[in-house]
């Protein structure tokens, strides 16, 4: 079974790369990719477990909510940005606990899914695959930076 909390020790430690961190952002705001769902496909990776299109659906369908109110979160911590620290710092802290749970649903989606072994780094792939975008040379640069690991 996969640990929740060794998935977020892993995010925040590959997130904290500036390089990773840019990539992903610039994934999730030009490309709709979900940050978490492109740092759990890492993780797995680096567990040598394989995603396919349907995990990637199923993973998708399991953080529906939580994406819609860490969409809601962000849009007004980033509006306020410059006008009310205290309330961006609060809001700041709310999203953190969204991905926080995001990343456990997601954990527990995985748990329950039969993921194949695999030494092969393609989990990304699949993922841009799935929206198709696994043809888009610069979707695909930025993955190759998401993917150090």
């Amino acid at each position: 079974m996969l640990s929740s909390d060794q998935f977020w020790s892993f995010s925040c430690a590959h997130y904290e790369q500036q390089v990773v961190k840019e990539a992903c952002l610039e994934l999730q705001n030009e490309y709709h990719f979900n940050v978490n769902l492109l740092l759990l496909c890492c993780y797995l990776q680096g567990q040598q477990l394989r995603l396919d299109l349907t995990h990637i659906d199923q993973c998708l369908t399991a953080i529906a909510e939580t994406h819609e109110q860490l969409n809601q979160v962000r849009i007004i911590r980033t509006e306020i940005k410059n006008t009310n620290e205290l309330a961006y710092q609060y809001l700041l802290k709310a999203e953190l606990a969204l991905e926080q749970q995001q990343q456990s649903v997601l954990i527990e989606t995985v748990n329950q899914q039969n993921l194949s072994p695999s030494s092969v780094r393609e989990n990304i792939t699949v993922y841009a695959q799935y929206l198709g975008l696994h043809d888009n040379r610069a979707v695909l640069s930025l993955l190759n930076l998401v993917n150090r690991t």
